[in-house]
């Protein structure tokens, strides 16, 4: 068996775009007992010019599941660590972006969100994105987690000393694949990591294109908490739903994200 491998700049950039972390637009699992319709929150800004938006909607009380009011006039900005601000303007419903806002590594941001005289906050700070250094295959049985074929391991470092949270995303084929890959350890600098992509199976000729996505402390809990809620990516759905822990005030759900974003693609023959 033989790796294929392709990488450059313009992969990530093309990949990001096609991919749109479409993942990244999580379907907001609300407590049952929660009736009470509330802004939600789904923002993120990345190290690249893609996927830079904030999109504001309304929950859905308990008897009108599926339904999410997009909400418009609101006054939405973003400003980093120097002080420079970036006013977000409505460019669909429901939906700000700046034209020419991109995020840096290792920057903290703040969001401010007003609507209907309610203010909302939050903070992110964006790490520096790991490096992949490879990505290696192995033949593996059938187990009742995945099918029979190639699974995946990836190998990566970081530059910088610090924790290290991952969110990976997958892609083979051009299609993205659903499921939450997180990876959360402490990582000394030039040290390897390896994550196992162990409920995911790929065949020959598979085109896999892997995107890592760093993030901080509290955008990672709030992926965790969610995928406990769904039950996609590390085991059955919690018993009774709750709501992920947000990192916005004023009792919004949904999150702020800043991600550093790396990308590789791999053919497996």
């Amino acid at each position: 068996m033989k790796i294929k491998i392709k990488i450059s700049i313009q992969l990530i950039l093309l990949t990001i775009a096609s991919m749109s972390l479409s993942s990244c637009t999580e379907v907001i699992e609300l407590d049952l007992n929660d009736a009470s319709p509330q802004i939600v929150v789904e923002a993120t800004l990345t190290n690249s010019s893609f996927n830079n938006q904030v999109i504001l909607s309304k929950s859905s009380s308990f008897d009108q599941t599926g339904q999410y009011e997009r909400l418009s006039e609101a006054t939405v900005t973003i400003t980093d660590d120097a002080g420079n601000t970036f006013p977000l303007t409505e460019s669909d419903q429901g939906v700000y972006t700046h034209p020419s806002l991109v995020g840096t590594a290792e920057t903290s941001y703040q969001l401010s969100i007003v609507h209907e005289g309610q203010t909302y906050e939050a903070s992110s700070y964006l790490p520096e994105p790991i490096i992949i250094d490879s990505v290696t295959f192995e033949y593996g049985a059938r187990t009742p987690m995945r099918e029979e074929g190639y699974l995946m391991k990836a190998h990566f470092h970081q530059e910088s000393a610090s924790a290290t949270y991952v969110r990976f995303w997958v892609e083979v084929n051009g299609e993205p694949q659903d499921g939450y890959f997180l990876y959360n350890a402490t990582l000394p600098v030039d040290d390897e990591g390896t994550f196992s992509f162990i409920q995911a199976s790929f065949q020959q000729g598979d085109e896999i294109t892997l995107v890592a996505g760093a993030i901080d402390e509290a955008v990672y809990a709030y992926y965790y908490q969610l995928a406990e809620v769904t039950g996609n990516g590390i085991g059955p759905a919690a018993a009774a739903p709750a709501n992920p822990t947000s990192n916005v005030s004023n009792g919004a759900l949904g999150y702020f994200g800043a991600i550093g974003l790396s990308a590789t693609t791999r053919i497996v023959e």
